[in-house]
């Protein structure tokens, strides 16, 4: 039940009297939390991050790979060499019925782009959406998606490659 406009001047007094003394220490628990951006959104003072709404990944950060595999992680790490990509920023979860839940990686600028293949449609964190994939497409603070196969989501070594190189020419991820 909304409060009343006296409830409200009193909570404002008090809260005013709080964030005077402990307002860093919130932001820094916010932050390392990763609710800051939740936080700012919430008080409509989102515009006070630099970089506004969204934020600029390392394009020379963790790739995620997400989906069933037709091939092993040796080689999609070998084609990831092919590509000059450091294999070390390759993150494999490529069992059909194992999706991470990535919500802890959003607004993490470490994250460089998630690369998606085929994942079950009804799995955590898909929200509203039709599937998962969308979700990180579409909510603010997921790294850029980038989804394998032609026909068809799949994660086999030419799909991986193919995505692989187009964050290159997009320029989302550098060689390296």
């Amino acid at each position: 039940m909304p409060l009343e406009y006296e409830e409200l001047s009193e909570l404002e007094t008090e809260v005013r009297a709080y964030f005077e003394e402990n307002l860093l220490h919130v932001l820094v628990d916010l932050n390392r939390s990763e609710k800051l951006k939740i936080f700012l959104e919430l008080i409509g003072a989102q515009n006070l991050i630099k970089g506004g709404p969204d934020y600029d990944c390392h394009k020379n950060g963790i790739i995620l790979v997400i989906g069933a595999s037709e091939v092993s992680t040796n080689d999609l790490k070998k084609a990831a060499k092919h590509l000059d990509i450091n294999p070390e920023r390759l993150r494999f979860y490529t069992e059909y019925d194992r999706v991470p839940d990535l919500s802890c990686i959003r607004y993490n600028p470490q994250y460089a782009a998630i690369l998606a293949g085929a994942i079950p449609h009804s799995v955590e964190g898909k929200g509203e959406y039709g599937s998962v994939i969308a979700a990180w497409e579409q909510e603010a603070g997921y790294p850029p998606v980038e989804r394998m196969g032609q026909n068809g989501l799949k994660v086999s070594k030419s799909a991986f490659q193919a995505a692989l190189k187009k964050l290159l020419d997009k320029g989302i991820i550098v060689a390296g």
